[in-house]
């Protein structure tokens, strides 16, 4: 029997303690990993990197603090891996400015191609663009959308990799294709401004990597840290 561990890349291997004498597929599902080797006898073990192909675990050298300009190019290249090895992303902000998704357009391909999510939630007031926030009101009509509609995911992908677009081009058909979601906070408070900074980003193996303050680098969890 052959049993692996996604968040370690190992591979246990085993045979039964007496012959015949197996764990039923109940308890193989369900039990505990000490009850079930009482079943079997572990016999060797063997390390795959490839399982970990994709996920934050692949990432080197990540530091707990960067401090900011000083460290920039440092902090926007780590991103740009935990962005591009990212199932789902949550942002939450006061403002935003469409022009650092030319930062990482990259790793937008690769969310897009692998039908990742990014979910920003952020101050209604939060937009630093006028055009982001024109072109995200031409969106919702219906006569608008439809211009795109030839436009094909793969052409999206080639202008991506072409650095054809701008920041509002890449914000606007990121929303329209689905892999952008913004949601839009109003305080009850007068001129009070929603100031949350905090990022979740998620992998396959759902490993999840906290990012707060600027001056503050993304922690890479344990595999026994809570899920977001």
């Amino acid at each position: 029997m052959i049993r692996i561990d996604p968040n370690t890349a190992k591979i246990y291997i085993y045979t039964p303690r007496t012959s015949g004498n197996l764990p039923s597929p109940a308890l193989l599902r369900t039990g505990n990993l000490k009850v079930i080797e009482k079943f079997l006898l572990l016999e060797r073990t063997a390390k795959e990197p490839a399982l970990l192909s994709g996920s934050f675990r692949e990432i080197k050298g990540i530091k707990r603090r960067y401090n900011l300009p000083d460290q920039l190019d440092a902090y926007n290249k780590l991103t740009a891996q935990m962005l591009g090895r990212s199932r789902i992303y949550r942002r939450s902000t006061a403002y935003f400015d469409s022009g650092v998704l030319k930062l990482y357009e990259e790793p937008l391909q690769t969310i897009v191609q692998t039908e990742g999510q990014i979910r920003l939630l952020m101050d209604w007031q939060g937009f630093t663009k006028r055009p982001d926030v024109a072109e995200l009101e031409r969106l919702h009509n219906p006569e608008y959308r439809t211009q795109f509609i030839q436009r094909r995911l793969q052409e999206f992908l080639r202008g991506l990799e072409e650095r054809a677009f701008n920041g509002t081009q890449i914000m606007a058909e990121l929303v329209r294709l689905g892999f952008l979601e913004i949601k839009l906070i109003k305080m009850s408070q007068g001129r009070s401004l929603y100031h949350k900074k905090t990022g979740i980003y998620s992998d396959r193996l759902d490993n999840h990597i906290l990012q707060k303050a600027p001056i503050t680098s993304p922690v890479l969890p344990t595999p026994a840290m809570q899920r977001a």
